[in-house]
């Protein structure tokens, strides 16, 4: 049996929330899905690429991760709806470069901690036995030192420690809490942060897009592990006691995420 067949084995006719769903990581990962014969409902703000997400046969719904007032509407409409969920995968995702201000930087944690946190808890008690809950965070969590990184690397910290603190809890319930460790993937997460011209065209130029890394997250949480580490530059992490850590390279790592960090300066 090929990959492939064994990700239709443990996927198909399951049900699966994926957050992000209108672009990037969580767009290739919700196509992947419906690929292998999942009920997806996708979740993202977008509303004419939640109609094309329809028009593939999933299931969309608009949803503000930093409304949480609309996060629990939501999570009594999936009960109302279905009897159980076979998979949350947290792929929404924004980016802050350089030093935001109070409210900015609130905003920020609202759609990347606060909101996936309070979803997640919605919905462990609608969980089936053997369930994935993927929380999205960076490698860039490892090196906070990296200019122009520091409030964005907290928040994907703090990610990642909530993951650590609460998997014990997680999997008690019988659902495996993974966190992401995202590296770095061509995404139009630059456009949608405001950043343009030199930025996205390295980014589109150099990285490899999503889909590349879309079956090695559900390979990984097929097989019930802490963490999945997709992308480029994420082989020199590591997640331990709740914290992504540099494996090996920290040097090189930080350069290039530098690096990142420059061009999207350029593209301002």
């Amino acid at each position: 049996m090929d990959a492939q067949q064994q990700l239709r084995r443990k996927y198909a006719g399951k049900t699966i929330v994926v957050t992000g769903a209108t672009s990037g990581n969580g767009q290739a990962l919700a196509n992947l899905l419906l690929a292998l014969g999942a009920v997806v409902i996708g979740l993202g703000r977008n509303v004419a690429r939640l109609a094309e997400l329809e028009c593939r046969g999933g299931i969309p719904y608009q949803l503000d991760l930093s409304d949480f007032a609309a996060i629990d509407e939501f999570v009594t409409w999936f009960d109302l709806h279905y009897e159980r969920c076979d998979g949350l995968f947290h792929l929404a995702g924004t980016t802050l470069v350089g030093e935001a201000g109070a409210a900015e930087f609130q905003a920020f944690k609202a759609a990347d901690l606060d909101g996936p946190v309070r979803l997640a808890e919605g919905f462990l008690s609608t969980m089936n036995r053997g369930a994935t809950v993927a929380m999205v965070s960076s490698i860039a969590a490892a090196v906070p030192e990296a200019h122009g990184l520091r409030q964005y690397a907290e928040v994907k910290g703090a990610v990642a420690s909530w993951c650590g603190q609460n998997r014990a809890r997680f999997t008690a319930s019988g659902a495996n809490l993974m966190l992401i460790a995202m590296g770095a993937i061509a995404t139009n997460v630059g456009r949608s942060a405001g950043l343009g011209g030199a930025f996205n065209r390295a980014a589109e130029m150099l990285l490899p897009p999503p889909e590349r890394y879309s079956p090695q997250i559900l390979k990984d949480a097929a097989a019930g592990k802490p963490a999945s580490f997709p992308g480029r530059f994420a082989s020199l992490t590591t997640y331990q006691n709740g914290t992504c850590q540099v494996r090996v390279g920290r040097k090189a790592l930080v350069l290039a995420l530098e690096a990142g960090v420059w061009f999207a300066h350029l593209g301002k």
